[in-house]
């Protein structure tokens, strides 16, 4: 279950945008693709994968559906067809996420989360 709807990263973004815009596709797939890479951050074990994947959006941490809206947003904006050549320098060992977001579900982390 996604714990963010392509609404939601929407009206984040502030799109704009109608439902079945052409631009849909794109965002689910840098929604998804944000989602993907945050919950394997957050799941080092086996243990720990079976609690992140238990989370729905009713019980998954509050900072977590944020931080996956924000690194959508971070996905969208830097798509790779910038003129200055793909956006930002990140640390790949962290999945390639921002800083920022790595900052914020550190404390989440094992061992802190069971």
């Amino acid at each position: 279950m996604a714990l963010v709807t392509l609404q939601q990263a929407k009206d984040y973004l502030r799109t704009g945008t109608p439902a079945g815009h052409p631009d849909d596709a794109a965002l689910g797939t840098a929604l998804a693709a944000a989602e993907y890479v945050i919950l394997e951050f957050l799941s080092p074990t086996a243990e720990v994968a079976a609690i992140v994947a238990a989370w729905t959006p009713a019980t998954a941490p509050p900072i977590v559906p944020q931080m996956i809206l924000f690194q959508t947003g971070e996905y969208w904006r830097f798509r790779g067809d910038d003129l200055e050549g793909g956006g930002p320098r990140r640390d790949l060992d962290r999945g390639d996420l921002h800083p920022l977001v790595v900052g914020a579900l550190r404390r989440l982390r094992t061992p802190v989360i069971a």
